[in-house]
Order: C-alpha cells, then structure tokens, then sequence
C-alpha cells in the first residue's frame, strides 16, 4: 500500500512539474512575442531576462557607465545602455537578431 501510495505521489508530483515547467515557458514565449512585436516599449529587465535564458551573462558597468555588456561562451556579445523606463527600440532589435540566429 506504501508503495502504491508513493507512486501515485511521484506521478503527481512529476506532472505538477511539468505543467509548471509549461507554464513557465509559456510567460517566456509570451514576453518573447511581446517584445518582438513592440520593440519600442521593452524594459531593460524583460531584454535581461531573454540574454540570460538564452546564455548571456551580463556584467554591470564600472563607474558611472550605463551599458551592460552581455556575453556568451561562444563569443558572442552585445552591450545594451539602460535607460529609463525603456531601451531602445534599436537594441531591442540588435538582441532579437542575436538570438534568432540559433
């Protein structure tokens, strides 16, 4: 009964796994598709959040700078300036040609 009862929990758990993992990538092609079809209006943190899915590690500026340098092992790189409240449409770009290049 034990172990009938572990199943049934590891089945469940399993598929609450995956529909969380669904639902998450979901928010992801969302913000995604928003951000491909709006380039105007992108937050800095939403194009952060797209480098790093896609393998960017980004480096905060030294001084008083406010670009970030994005990079990637396989040497690719892009450096975006934060602005306030959006980036610019031209680096929203730049980065949606960067990744749509895998």
């Amino acid at each position: 009964m034990f172990s009938t009862l572990y199943k049934i929990l590891l089945s469940a758990g399993t598929l609450y796994g995956t529909i969380k993992q669904r639902e998450i990538m979901s928010q992801f092609e969302k913000l995604l598709e928003r951000i491909k079809n709006n380039p105007k209006s992108v937050r800095f943190e939403e194009l952060q959040k797209i480098l790093e899915k896609y393998g960017f590690v980004g480096s905060q500026p030294q001084g008083c700078s406010s670009h970030y340098t994005f990079r990637r092992t396989d040497g690719k790189k892009v450096t975006i300036p934060r602005h306030s409240p959006y980036v610019k449409a031209i680096y929203v770009k730049l980065v949606i040609d960067l990744i749509g290049e895998e």
